[in-house]
């Protein structure tokens, strides 16, 4: 029996193309495929391959030029150490001053790193691309350079649309040059500005609905991004889990309230399991001093192993986050026990604010008898957590103390997160140690945007239905556009007004196929 997967590199890849396909969705795919062989991975910002970005953006800006289009790219230096890719049509040259708005057409070409080995080696499966990064959103963004070669073969004046391609999404923009930077570069040195945007980030909105649909929707809806770190610098020990306990608490517990009591009916009948998100992504906490001190001391390790991994956007609020699970249990050994210290607390990849593996430590000092602590932790429940006990040391987490939340509210719930985030820096640190590396709000495009008619009129006259209207669940960076036009616009900032859209995914991989 023939082997029913193509690998890009073969032979197979390019026939199985001009048997399956139209000739312009064959190049988008084949572009797409070429897209994916580059693992330029940006989760954490700290691990970037800047020569892998570096091609995939090569890469994406050759096909471009290859087909007549024009680039632009703000500078890449030590600050900016990500490149930015602009493309139009030849027409609409940006240093002519009679241009001075344009639709976006958004995107990213870096991706979170693989699950499993072999994702950066797409094949074919039938119709469908499998490959790190092939939905998410690879495809999406040779779809956008195919119609734009395309176009550019015909005669006569051109759309106002520009691609605006990032190549550090993934990582949530933590350093430019990334869309928010890349926007105003383009309005300081080009006198441009984005009117509207199309997201084609697919991934999201209908893991909970089981939906039948032959193409995504068009989420006018989308839910913010915010993102902290908050660091002690001489912040160690017991007291300290506890504070963190305290704060991460209350975030949770605060979301699940709006969740359950202030989410509007419509909405939610409308999209079963829209919610907002919260997640502690990661956290460590350095060792109380006075280990060695301890008398009788039996170290005391429990981990929970790597499982599914958890994206930040789809966290459910209902349960208590691994620190908070940490953080009972050592207060119940500190009661149970004459002296229990923390030796640390490691939990998630420092800056990694993404995805995280479920995975964490927590590793103790107790004063008593190995066989008596042995025999407390029987006796409680730990299913899921490794228990390993020790007179020897275990080893202890060093340096300063830091704590990472993501908030993703739905904008029912705006008014509410900002008041916790608010208060969040002096209920932990101080502002010293307390760095947001975004803080996109939550928005809405108005139904009466012009260019979103005229988009919404062509999917239903495409797809022959309307455009059901839900709510886009996972970040994305049109929310950075959002910012800027609430930043410049009170009246949108009042409203929750972004103009710009995202498209939603059909599928349920949102990085893979």
């Amino acid at each position: 029996m023939a082997d029913s997967k193509q690998v890009y590199s073969s032979s197979a890849f390019a026939a199985a193309l001009e048997e399956r396909f139209d000739d312009e969705v064959g190049r988008i795919i084949s572009l797409s495929g070429e897209l994916c062989t580059i693992p330029a991975i940006t989760v954490p910002a700290s691990k970037t391959d800047y020569e892998l970005i570096a091609r995939a953006h090569q890469a994406a800006k050759d096909y471009a030029t290859a087909h007549g289009l024009r680039t632009y790219g703000p500078p890449v230096d030590e600050e900016h150490p990500y490149p930015f890719l602009v493309v139009s049509f030849a027409e609409n040259d940006l240093g002519d001053s009679s241009l001075n708005e344009a639709i976006g057409l958004m995107g990213h070409v870096d991706v979170v790193p693989p699950k499993q080995e072999g994702q950066f080696e797409p094949y074919l499966d039938g119709v469908d691309l499998y490959a790190r990064g092939s939905a998410d959103m690879k495809t999406v963004l040779a779809t956008y350079l195919v119609w734009m070669a395309q176009w550019q073969k015909r005669e006569g004046p051109k759309p106002p649309m520009v691609l605006l391609m990032s190549c550090c999404e993934e990582n949530g923009s933590v350093f430019p040059n990334n869309t928010g930077s890349a926007l105003t570069w383009l309005r300081e040195e080009y006198g441009v500005e984005i009117r509207f945007a199309v997201v084609g980030e697919r991934t999201g909105e209908l893991e909970w609905m089981g939906a039948d649909l032959p193409v995504g929707p068009i989420c006018r809806e989308n839910r913010s991004w915010r993102w902290f770190r908050a660091q002690g610098t001489e912040a160690r020990g017991m007291a300290e889990l506890k504070r963190i306990d305290s704060v991460v608490n209350a975030g949770r517990h605060l979301i699940h309230e709006q969740n359950t009591n202030h989410t509007p009916p419509a909405k939610a009948e409308r999209q079963p399991g829209v919610r907002s998100g919260f997640v502690n992504p990661f956290a460590f906490v350095a060792a109380d001093e006075g280990l060695d001190e301890v008398e009788q001391a039996v170290w005391v390790k429990i981990a929970r192993l790597p499982g599914a991994s958890v994206h930040s956007a789809a966290a459910k609020a209902d349960q208590p986050t691994l620190v908070e699970l940490f953080a009972g249990l050592a207060s119940e050994m500190e009661a149970g026990f004459d002296q229990a210290l923390l030796a640390g607390i490691a939990i998630g990849e420092d800056g990694n604010y993404n995805t995280y593996d479920g995975s964490g430590a927590m590793t103790l000092v107790i004063s008593g008898a190995k066989p008596a602590v042995e025999a407390w932790l029987a006796a409680r429940d730990l299913e899921g957590l490794d228990v390993t006990t020790s007179e020897v040391a275990l080893g202890s987490v060093s340096g300063p103390t830091f704590l990472g939340i993501d908030i993703r509210e739905l904008l029912d719930h705006k008014a509410a997160v900002e008041e916790y985030v608010a208060a969040m820096p002096d209920k932990l640190w101080g502002t010293n140690g307390f760095d947001t590396f975004s803080a996109r709000p939550p928005w809405r495009c108005p139904e009466a945007q012009p260019d979103l008619v005229a988009l919404v009129a062509a999917y239903e006259r495409v797809i022959g239905r309307p455009s059901l209207d839900l709510v886009k669940l996972h970040g994305n960076d049109g929310g950075l556009l959002a910012e800027q036009q609430q930043e410049a616009d009170s009246e949108c900032a009042a409203e929750g007004v972004g103009k710009v859209v995202v498209f939603g995914q059909v599928g349920m991989r949102p990085h893979g196929a």
